[in-house]
């Protein structure tokens, strides 16, 4: 896979999750957070978000970035905070035993490995 369609995948990919976090995570983490949660928690969760539309922005920014240091630290920056998520995500299905965790763990994963394969290939 060329980093160019990685950084564009993984941006269309957060930002659609990002958005989901944003708009429904009542519906999106229902059996983990109560649905009638207080605004402080549903805004807590929604806060994340943020987040990932900020690395969907700048993947998106970054996508016909030529070879320099700028864009290898943006390669390396989503192999951790992918593999941070691979953690944190499965994590949270052991303890919920939630679906929709296991879900983010495998996304997770997957984005993980394709950055790895591209910075140890590129």
């Amino acid at each position: 896979m060329k980093l160019n369609m990685l950084l564009t995948t993984s941006a269309i990919v957060f930002a659609l999750l990002g958005l989901v976090v944003m708009i429904a995570p009542e519906i999106l983490f229902s059996g983990v957070i109560l649905t009638e949660g207080s605004n402080a928690l549903i805004a807590y969760i929604r806060t994340p978000a943020s987040i990932v539309f900020g690395i969907a922005a700048l993947n998106w920014m970054a996508r016909n970035v030529g070879a320099s240091d700028a864009r290898n630290a943006i390669v390396k920056a989503n192999i951790i905070w992918c593999g941070l998520a691979i953690i944190l995500d499965t994590l949270a299905f052991v303890s919920s035993l939630q679906v929709i965790m296991l879900v983010f763990a495998v996304i997770s994963l997957f984005f993980a490995a394709a950055f790895f394969w591209v910075w140890r290939n590129g």
